[in-house]
């Protein structure tokens, strides 16, 4: 099959394939009437990028250009010969969600959260086992006049000062079955972050698909603060986060709690960063 030119999207997401080489690109073009569209490009030569194939979702309405994404492999699944991909709508009252099966190139029909809005800084993959991945994510009511956010069935949550976070990140331990520990890491405003370890996760196949979380602990912040354009690629039990420099540019930061709760910010080789756009996403694997 003949290459296809990188695409340009508005609010796209990456998530990893079980190929290195290889990394899912999602977006719906700006085009009207455009569909959701899944691609697999090539990085094996990263200043070249293509894209291998592209896959193209149903119900073209549903999936806007300008409403934010986010998407993550289950990686948890490692007997699979494939990843298949999560995507997640996540902006105000438009919060569905779909699974692109790579084994046989299809989507799963699509289903809302009826009544609840996300955001993309506080939707958090902490979980991936076999086959599922588990998900903590700030919800916004938007069934009352008034909308709140909370952290639904979460009593931990009560020992942290903010309901409003700045970013959100999640870590896991990828495992072929449960269960699965994996930790939730919340920076708030203030420059100050909380780490909140995960006890396990579900039996597969039962219908529990709680989580539960320890007492929080610290992040040494190591005098970083983070600014309200930072990111987040998750990559099992540790994490980057890049945000805007001054300057324009990327900074990277990196946190493993398995290892330390430091936040330590990771140098470029000869100052080579790209420009900090809003338009960013980022994946590792």
């Amino acid at each position: 099959m003949a290459s296809i030119d990188i695409p340009s999207y508005l609010q796209p997401c990456l998530a990893a394939t079980k190929d290195s080489s290889t990394v899912y690109l999602v977006g719906t073009p700006m085009s009207p009437g455009s569909a959701l569209n899944v691609n697999i490009v090539s990085i094996g030569d990263i200043n070249a990028p293509v894209v291998k194939k592209r896959f193209s979702a149903a119900n073209s309405s549903i999936w806007p250009p300008h409403i934010p994404k986010v998407c993550s492999s289950y990686v948890g699944n490692i007997l699979a010969e494939e990843y298949s991909l999560h995507i997640q709508q996540v902006g105000l009252n438009s919060s569905w969600d779909t699974i692109f099966y790579a084994a046989n190139e299809t989507f799963r029909a699509t289903l809302s959260f009826q009544g609840r809005s996300f955001s993309k800084q506080s939707f958090s993959y902490i979980g991936q086992a076999g086959p599922m991945a588990w998900v903590l994510a700030v919800s916004y009511n938007t069934d009352n006049v008034i909308p709140y956010s909370s952290w639904t069935n979460i009593p931990t949550f009560g020992d942290f000062t903010t309901t409003d976070p700045l970013l959100t990140v999640g870590t896991y331990t990828v495992s072929p079955a449960p269960p699965g520990p994996g930790s939730l890491i919340v920076f708030d405003k203030a420059g100050t972050a909380m780490i909140f370890p995960t006890l396990s996760v579900a039996t597969i196949p039962t219908t529990d698909t709680w989580t539960t979380l320890l007492a929080p602990q610290s992040v040494n912040m190591n005098g970083i603060k983070l600014t309200a354009a930072a990111l987040y690629a998750n990559m099992g039990s540790g994490a980057y986060i890049l945000d805007r420099a001054d300057n324009g540019s990327v900074l990277t930061y990196y946190i493993d709690p398995t290892i330390s709760n430091d936040l330590k910010r990771i140098s470029t080789p000869n100052g080579n960063t790209p420009r900090f756009t809003s338009i960013m996403t980022a994946t590792s694997a």
